[in-house]
């Protein structure tokens, strides 16, 4: 009789870790897209994190906030590649 429990385990772990490989590499491309300083990700994450330090999630929300102007600008960018 095929023992159950040891193939589900096996499978479990396989698939478990092909997940956590996944993630760790997808964190790294993260990475090197955001150490692009010139890219777009670069201006709304800085803008993101200056106004956070400045007024607290509450500024984020304000349309005219520079958080809002450089996620409006990447999102922009984004849509002119397609």
């Amino acid at each position: 009789m095929a023992d159950y429990k040891l193939m589900y385990q096996l499978l479990f772990n396989a698939v478990t870790d092909a997940i956590q490989l996944l993630s760790e590499a997808q964190q790294q491309t993260e990475d090197i897209y955001i150490e692009e300083e010139d890219g777009p990700a670069v201006a709304a994450l800085k803008a993101l994190k200056s106004s956070k330090q400045q007024a607290g999630d509450i500024y984020i929300e304000e349309e005219d906030g520079p958080a809002v102007a450089a996620l409006k600008a990447l999102a922009e960018g984004s849509k002119s590649k397609k």
